[in-house]
């Protein structure tokens, strides 16, 4: 497909796509389906980078390091102001434990790996612990980053060794539907994984990609229109009725990834459509959409962490903060610093535009892990409620609960350790949580026991257990079948089960 200069329309997408993930922040009404946001900018974001690889491979002009000098102008400049004020936030309203967490939140956001950290500790992108995170946001940038890691080589391979462009574009599309399918596979099993993994996203950036390969056809008007109209409808139908609980990214996220492959791919400068998307409002929230994509979750954070409810006047303050904070980041520090890096070498804009941010926010999270997330900044009373937020039974007992070595009666000892073993506490999460009471009155009782415990797993012998979408959790039969074992061998009297659906 080929490109003709500045395309007004995608800043239009762009907009669309930010204020559908700011009005989901928000929780404005008919606007649970607004992540989807993200994968528009998936889309947007894999069209436009691979037009201008093939544009300069074409031209013999291409350089891995001057793609990477591009990606570092585009991103850099507004992704460590946000981050920079952002902290001076946090050193003001988070406890210890959480400025803690914070800066490591941080330090995985500028390596880039912040959808694995978040995986990892967040439970999940609509968790309720997600309500709290600063940057929680920044995982979808660290996705794309992951991406362009490996695309522009392999695109450069592609064309090494096809000089064909059909056969290349059916390679694209084979990947392409690979990726979608296996989207759908992990999503279906492992929820929590496939929001934030970056090859069960990758089918989205390369619907956007395909794009480039894709000879533009020149449609009838009413034809245009049509198709237009459909692909409006299916994004807005998916912001109203996507929500939480809707199987993604998956097949899910192909309605509203081919939806704006096909606004892109027509480009049909008469359509009422097309125009509404140049209109200068669009045009200008299409211009500070990656500023207002950064500055509206921390905005909408702080006031989650000093519980105050997001009302429509509260709503429409976070609105017009995030705008005109993202409009003097666009003026007064995208735009400058852009046209500073086009006039200095790679190495300038490596070490200026990443090394230096990148070393001076290590630095800062190792100070704050070093003097213990700073706790002179508050009283002892404070802290000492801070400390006790941060000893979750499932942390403590890690190798009692959830953990995938089976039972451990050496290890996972609660009461008496002088004493015979009596009793034994098995279920979910629920009996995890009741686990230090139990320590607790098991030594003053003089008794011993153990515990066994594992998150929504509660013990239901000789029953199957599925998830919301149907898959069988082969591990669940397995575990009640070893506890089954447990309770036969006779060496614990007493059962304690607990669990809570």
């Amino acid at each position: 497909m080929k490109a003709h200069g500045f395309r007004p329309e995608i800043e239009g997408l762009r907009a669309i796509a930010v204020l559908f993930v700011f009005f989901n922040h928000l929780q404005v009404p008919f606007f649970q389906g607004g992540f989807i946001g993200v994968d528009i900018f998936f889309v947007i974001s894999g069209f436009l980078i691979t037009m201008i690889i093939k544009k300069e491979i074409d031209s013999k002009t291409f350089t891995v390091a001057n793609f990477y000098k591009k990606r570092i102008t585009r991103i850099a400049p507004a992704y460590f102001t946000v981050l920079f004020f952002t902290s001076l936030i946090t050193l003001f309203i988070l406890t210890p434990f959480e400025l803690i967490s914070y800066f490591k939140s941080a330090l995985a956001s500028i390596f880039f790996i912040a959808n694995f950290y978040f995986w990892k500790t967040a439970g999940g992108y609509f968790s309720d612990n997600s309500q709290e995170l600063f940057l929680l946001h920044f995982w979808s940038l660290s996705v794309e980053e992951q991406f362009y890691l490996i695309w522009p080589l392999f695109l450069l391979l592609l064309f090494k060794s096809f000089r064909n462009i059909k056969v290349i574009t059916a390679i694209l599309v084979l990947i392409t539907i690979f990726g979608a399918y296996f989207s759908e596979f992990v999503s279906l099993r492992y929820s929590t994984i496939a929001y934030f993994f970056p090859v069960t996203r990758a089918f989205e950036l390369l619907l956007g990609a395909i794009l480039v390969f894709i000879p533009r056809i020149n449609l009838y008007k009413y034809v245009s229109d049509l198709l237009y109209f459909i692909s409006f409808s299916i994004l807005i139908y998916c912001t109203i009725y996507f929500n939480e609980k809707t199987v993604f990214p998956g097949y899910a996220a192909l309605a509203p990834c081919l939806a704006t492959a096909t606004i892109i791919y027509l480009n049909s400068k008469d359509s009422i459509f097309f125009k509404f998307l140049c209109i200068r409002p669009m045009s200008f929230f299409g211009k500070i959409s990656y500023p207002l994509y950064l500055w509206h979750w921390p905005i909408i954070v702080v006031f989650n962490i000093l519980l105050i409810k997001i009302n429509i006047p509260i709503g429409v303050f976070i609105f017009t903060s995030a705008v005109l904070l993202s409009y003097l980041t666009y003026i007064y520090v995208e735009k400058p610093a852009q046209n500073y890096f086009k006039n200095v070498n790679k190495i300038q804009t490596f070490s200026y535009g990443y090394v230096f941010p990148t070393v001076f926010f290590s630095i800062l999270t190792l100070v704050i892990i070093k003097f213990s997330g700073i706790p002179q900044r508050f009283n002892d009373q404070v802290n000492q409620a801070s400390y006790a937020l941060t000893t979750y039974p499932s942390k403590i007992r890690s190798q009692c609960h959830s953990s995938k070595n089976g039972f451990d009666p050496v290890n996972c000892v609660l009461g008496d350790t002088k004493a015979e073993s009596s009793f034994i506490i098995v279920g979910d999460s629920i009996a995890n949580h009741f686990t230090p009471m139990i320590d607790i009155f098991a030594k003053d009782a003089g008794v011993k026991g153990h515990d066994y415990t594992k998150d929504r797993t509660a013990f239901l012998p000789y029953t199957k257990l599925y998830n919301e979408n149907g898959i069988e959790d082969k591990d669940f039969i397995k575990r009640n079948n070893e506890i089954i074992s447990i309770i036969q061998s006779g060496k614990d009297r007493n059962f304690i089960l607990s669990g809570g659906y």
